[in-house]
């Protein structure tokens, strides 16, 4: 049941970020979530904390994701999705 619920709180989360409710899509992050982006991009990086992610976010512009694929047990949520920013798309996972 757990990992049912994960998914559902993280598709409310992502159709929050879509409709670009940074707040609503962050109350899904624990206060000390860390967020690490890899590769060289103007966003790579590590992000502590929901601020920071919303100030990345922020700096996105307009970026959106669409998940395909959610997978959860009791203490991890993988998600499959396509990203999009400036006419340019790509895979992506979420743990």
């Amino acid at each position: 049941m757990a990992g049912e619920q994960h998914i559902a709180t993280l598709r409310a989360a992502y159709d929050a970020f879509n409709r670009q409710d940074a707040v609503a899509a962050g109350e899904a992050f624990a206060d000390d979530v860390v967020r690490t982006i890899a590769g060289d991009s103007a966003i790579s990086g590590t992000f502590r904390g929901k601020r920071e992610i919303m100030r990345m976010w922020a700096s996105l512009g307009a970026f959106t994701t669409e998940p395909r694929i959610f997978a959860a047990d009791e203490d991890h949520v993988v998600v499959i999705a396509v990203n999009s920013a400036n006419g340019v798309s790509w895979d992506a996972a979420d743990v």
